[in-house]
């Protein structure tokens, strides 16, 4: 789950810096107790990394320097499509992780990304 946030005071002025969550919700995390394996726990760990990845392009757009909230808003919006499209193609490329070699090119790519991104991996730093 991606939680975007203004990072408001007494000086806001229409435009601001936000901070940008990524966090996993354990209401909407559950796997058939009888179907728990590692492949599974593998699998699902890589959509909690793609949602870091894509929160991290986030903190990019709207956390090192002041944007409106429309801008905000509109950044958002067009990570969070691409962050469901990312999180769709996985499952069908993997077939839900059944397909260990292509899961294997998937994690490969994942962590390219995150290691792209990781100036942005903290959500309360200073970007200055």
């Amino acid at each position: 789950m991606l939680i975007m946030e203004p990072e408001v005071g007494p000086w806001w002025s229409g435009k601001g810096t936000y901070s940008v969550i990524c966090q996993m919700n354990p209401d909407r995390s559950w796997a058939d107790r009888s179907r728990r394996t590692w492949r599974l726990l593998r699998h699902e760990q890589l959509h909690f990394d793609i949602a870091e990845w894509h929160a991290r392009m986030l903190r990019s757009q709207v956390s090192t320097e002041p944007v409106t909230e429309k801008e905000a808003i509109r950044a958002f919006d067009k990570i969070f499509e691409e962050l469901e499209e990312i999180q769709d193609r996985y499952d069908r490329d993997t077939d839900h992780g059944l397909k260990p070699d292509v899961q294997k090119d998937w994690e490969n790519r994942v962590q390219r990304e995150l290691k792209k991104w990781e100036r942005f991996s903290k959500s309360d730093c200073d970007w200055g």
